[in-house]
């Protein structure tokens, strides 16, 4: 009984002390990081990529921020240890953006 007393008090100290961790992680390292993009297919891909050009466009992120947010999920979806052949193509959509952000980069 007091086993398992001891060992529900260790998991929720430590499940409470990664919580903190990952909220620093993100909010302090990391201001402009997007979260919630995807690249399981080209559907949901392409609609990342327009969540990101929206938020450039409204000036809510920099060309710098969506770069690095999108090299980061175009990296996820190369290194994918099962990638099949959506996530591929969800690759190309990553890709070509990042050819866009250049573009937009050089014109500035």
């Amino acid at each position: 009984m007091i086993y398992k007393i001891m060992k529900n008090i260790i998991y929720y100290e430590l499940f409470e002390w990664e919580k903190e961790k990952i909220k620093v992680f993100h909010k302090e390292q990391f201001p402009g990081m997007v979260r919630g993009l995807k690249y399981i297919n080209a559907d949901e891909s392409r609609k990342s990529v327009n969540v990101l050009r929206n938020l450039i466009a409204t000036k809510k992120i920099t060309l710098d921020d969506a770069e690095q947010s999108a090299y980061i999920i175009l990296h996820r979806a190369k290194l994918h240890k099962h990638a099949t052949k959506s996530i591929k193509e969800a690759e190309k959509v990553w890709e070509v953006f990042l050819k866009e952000i250049e573009l937009l980069k050089k014109s500035e």
